[in-house]
């Protein structure tokens, strides 16, 4: 029985240490799942309310010991009662709202949430992600431009269309890397111009690694005052019993269901 590779979807043969197609090892997948499932399995669990019948119970346990507390804890009728200080402003929870307020103002911050920092003259990227196999849009697709140079990072979201937009900071030199995610997808990308060639052509994409030069991976550049457009395809790996039939024969070279 072929062993499905978590990461691409492709079909390893059985008892194959590692991806033929993009070479994880199954080993180390499984292990960082387990990892990453640990702290959730240590949170432990809550502690369970106390049932109805018993409320009287610890209603009544409760005002004895405050009645204990009281009377052990109450202050010598010799001794001068101390009067509670009068509230300040600073003390008073309007006054507390207020400093936050201001403090927060001053931090860059409204209320409990901070303020999206300001991009002086972006550069504008906006596109679309779609099917390398269907031609469809791809909706949720997750894009991450980042910048080694700058140590920058900007992320976005495809909506129903599979379009994208987001506002990204200058670079004086160079452009930004991309990497695009989907749970039904795998990590490869391609210019959306790919989906000009032949569907048999783009079938065989599914056993082909990429190799992408320094320019390939950092070549995303904007410009000033105007909008850079960027259009990318991936490929599946939810493929159906047809579309399945259709990838063998393209990569063997069987007969063409186009």
């Amino acid at each position: 029985m072929a062993t499905k590779c978590p990461n691409c979807g492709f079909e390893a043969p059985e008892g194959a240490a590692e991806c033929p197609k993009c070479q994880i090892i199954f080993g180390k997948w499984i292990e960082r799942e387990e990892r990453m499932a640990a702290p959730a399995m240590e949170g432990g669990m809550e502690a369970a309310p106390a049932p109805a019948s018993s409320l009287p119970w610890v209603i009544g346990a409760a005002l004895i010991a405050g009645a204990a507390g009281w009377y052990f804890l109450k202050p010598d009728p010799g001794l001068p009662v101390q009067a509670p200080e009068a509230q300040t402003e600073e003390s008073s929870p309007g006054g507390t709202q207020e400093a936050g307020e201001a403090a927060g103002e001053e931090a860059g911050t409204s209320g409990d949430e901070a303020s999206a920092p300001v991009i002086e003259n972006p550069w504008k990227f906006e596109g679309a992600v779609k099917d390398v196999v269907r031609g469809t849009p791809v909706q949720g697709a997750r894009l991450v431009f980042s910048s080694p140079r700058e140590k920058d990072t900007f992320t976005a979201e495809t909506d129903f269309s599979g379009r994208y937009s987001l506002d990204l900071k200058p670079l004086e030199k160079g452009g930004y890397e991309v990497s695009i995610t989907h749970p039904d997808y795998g990590g490869q990308w391609y210019d959306a111009r790919i989906l000009e060639r032949p569907k048999r052509d783009r079938y065989r994409l599914s056993e082909q690694v990429q190799f992408r030069s320094a320019y390939e991976w950092s070549r995303h550049v904007g410009r000033e005052n105007g909008v850079s457009a960027y259009d990318f395809a991936i490929y599946p790996n939810n493929l159906s019993e047809d579309e399945r039939r259709e990838q063998f024969d393209a990569i063997s070279g069987g007969p063409a269901r186009d």
